[in-house]
């Protein structure tokens, strides 16, 4: 059964996943931040809004993103942030508008950053890793987790590379 389907945040992982649902005949509607890759994502055959949560204030969802069955989030939580707990803000925000419109399932593509790098094996039960980076993403899970008013999917993803994403580029600086 085609879904409406919204990706918040059309970048390497959120634009093929795009391409692969509509092909499976999914309406899709996405979002990224820059005019310029808005424009360069609709000539791709995507549609395409802008939509720019870097800080707060944050910018209001438009309506077409959450007037959907599922949102999939795939908004990058980014090393470099100031503060970390802007991503969490981020990621409440989504999922008030969710809220509002009546979206049934969102889908969150997150990391396995959350535990600590040990050479263990690390199962749902295991500690979370102390630091604000993970503490700030693993209470953004929680709060879809914990909502009522759709069904949340957590991804975890780890050591993610593909086109245009070189792992060498990540311990260029270290």
């Amino acid at each position: 059964m085609a879904k409406s389907v919204s990706i918040i945040g059309y970048g390497w992982l959120g634009k093929p996943l795009a391409h692969v649902l509509k092909q499976d005949g999914h309406t899709i509607i996405g979002s990224c931040r820059s005019s310029d890759k808005k424009e360069a994502l609709t000539d791709d055959g995507l549609d395409t809004m802008t939509l720019n949560l870097q800080a707060p204030p944050f910018q209001s969802i438009p309506s077409p993103l959450v007037t959907v069955d599922t949102v999939i989030i795939t908004v990058p939580f980014k090393r470099g942030l100031e503060n970390p707990w802007h991503y969490t803000e981020q990621i409440k925000h989504i999922a008030n508008a969710c809220v509002s419109h009546g979206v049934s399932h969102v889908i969150m593509s997150s990391s396995t950053s959350v535990y600590p790098s040990t050479n263990e094996i690390t199962t749902e039960s295991s500690d979370t890793d102390s630091t604000d980076r993970a503490k700030a993403l693993s209470a953004a899970e929680q709060h879809l987790l914990s909502h009522d008013d759709f069904d949340a999917t957590i991804l975890r993803f780890g050591g993610l590379f593909g086109p245009n994403r070189m792992p060498s580029r990540f311990f260029r600086h270290k």
